[in-house]
């Protein structure tokens, strides 16, 4: 098996140890084995970059996401990565530069547009990070994101009716969104309506009970082993 190939085997492996919260550091072993043997696998670090995020060690997660890249330039995705982690060390202005540079590649990035928002929220500049939510729903209006972020800035600020109509778009899209049917039913309360209130909560309950969970939406992003690869591995 050439060198190539057998990056792509211990890639394989990495992706099935990282679907086991238990086997971490045999994820990250394996992903470190594939880039001795191929510095330039770009899945690899992307993978390896989140296991780091969520053991909140984000200087080596920055350093995987960097060189992301340095590999794919022209890919809006690692931009919105690294920007990500920035903010997670509190660089706000590094984080925006990032999500800029994700929308200089790609105007029409939902996710950029996001989280520009987001950081825009944190600067206090509430007024243009709206801005940015309107256009990433009128870009995508069957989003769910960008009208649950829109929903919760209105909720922050006091602004009922603009809330409650943004969260019932969330739900439109999405009627198992348990934190869209967890916060409007809250909003409900502060307003009064009991009843409708209620009824939000027994839904929340009944996906309880059905062991429903939401998937956060930096859980999704890892790379998986494309068919051909996995035939290479085995082979």
């Amino acid at each position: 098996m050439d060198q190539n190939n057998l990056a792509q085997k211990w890639f394989k492996k990495g992706c099935q140890c990282d679907r086991d919260p238990g086997k971490a550091r045999q994820a990250v072993a394996a992903f470190e084995q594939c880039l001795r043997l191929d510095r330039a696998f770009a899945p690899a670090y992307v993978n390896l970059g989140f296991i780091h995020l969520e053991e909140e060690d984000f200087e080596s997660a920055r350093d995987c996401f960097q060189k992301v890249i340095q590999l794919k330039p022209t890919d809006p995705e690692g931009y919105n990565n690294l920007g990500f982690v920035y903010e997670k060390m509190s660089l706000l202005g590094s984080a925006k530069q990032m999500y800029e540079q994700a929308l200089h590649l790609e105007s029409e990035n939902t996710e950029a547009l996001i989280n520009l928002a987001q950081v825009l929220e944190k600067e206090g500049d509430y007024h243009q990070a709206v801005a940015y939510y309107q256009q990433a729903i009128r870009l995508h209006p069957q989003a769910v994101a960008p009208h649950f972020c829109l929903a919760t800035l209105y909720d922050r600020h006091d602004m009922f009716d603009e809330a409650e109509k943004e969260y019932q778009e969330v739900l439109k899209c999405d009627p198992l969104h348990i934190k869209g049917l967890y916060n409007l039913g809250n909003l409900y309360i502060q307003l009064g309506q009991g009843g409708k209130a209620i009824e939000l909560f027994q839904r929340l309950l009944r996906l309880e009970s059905l062991g429903y969970e939401e998937v956060d939406r930096f859980t999704t992003r890892r790379y998986e082993p494309a068919n051909d690869w996995i035939r290479l591995a085995e082979a």
